[in-house]
């Protein structure tokens, strides 16, 4: 468990001078000697991010194509949202890469091998 150390006390050192007086309710936390819980933490971490793998997308929404035709607003959004999702298997920024297209927003690289427009 961590222990809350007034802001000030946990970082003074003996030679600089008293700390100054912490702000009203400032508190930090730092951590206890012999932190046994480091390694669960950052295995439970590296699970997580494991679930985030973008090379692995889900069946269905949200990356599936939109109902209906996106508004360039929309595009824009959904092309930040999908930033990194490849556009091969992300079927949400490839529609919304060629609203933006036919828009003028984008302008695709003619020397694309991939045949994405």
């Amino acid at each position: 468990m961590r222990q809350r150390v007034p802001i000030g006390e946990a970082e003074g050192s003996p030679d600089a001078g008293p700390a100054p007086a912490p702000a009203s309710g400032a508190y930090q936390s730092t951590p206890p000697e012999g932190d046994a819980l480091a390694p669960e933490i950052a295995e439970h971490i590296a699970l997580e991010d494991a679930l985030l793998d973008r090379t692995i997308l889900p069946h269905a929404w949200p990356h599936e194509a939109p109902d209906r035709p996106f508004t360039v607003e929309a595009a824009h959004y959904a092309m930040q949202r999908h930033a990194s999702c490849p556009i091969e298997t992300c079927a949400r920024k490839r529609a919304a890469h060629r609203v933006l297209v036919e828009a003028g927003h984008v302008v695709p690289d003619p020397r694309n091998s991939r045949g994405l427009e």
